[in-house]
């Protein structure tokens, strides 16, 4: 008996519920594009933010998650600093060949040399 009684009241509620909707069809259809909107909105969102969070993974994927460079001035600098690391001395191939005969995780050392100042030329 309580089931059919559930079972009642679920089926009432609906009907009140279809009843209130057609009774109100411009309340209930701006609802419904509210909702949709909304929905919508947040899909958009989210696509964007995952499409611009793998382009730049995918620039990142350059450098590997394990990559780290050892070099006489910071990679990044804000202002003019560099007066500060000129004096550092410079990093020779002793002591790049003793890091790579001595480091133990690393797949691939090389060295690199790099200047934004010097011209070369080729004769």
């Amino acid at each position: 008996m309580a089931s059919r009684s559930v079972k009642n009241v679920i089926k009432e509620s609906f009907w009140m519920a279809i009843d209130a909707i057609r009774e109100n069809k411009l309340r209930s259809s701006l609802t419904l594009l509210g909702i949709s909107i909304g929905v919508f909105s947040v899909i958009g969102v989210m696509t964007a933010i995952r499409t611009l969070e793998s382009s730049v993974n995918s620039g990142l994927n350059v450098f590997a998650t394990n990559t780290f460079v050892i070099q006489k001035y910071p990679e990044i600098e804000f202002g003019d600093r560099r007066g500060k690391y000129r004096n550092r001395k410079n990093i020779t191939i002793n002591q790049y060949k003793k890091l790579k005969s001595q480091a133990k995780i690393p797949l691939l050392i090389s060295p690199g040399d790099g200047s934004w100042t010097r011209n070369v030329k080729y004769r």
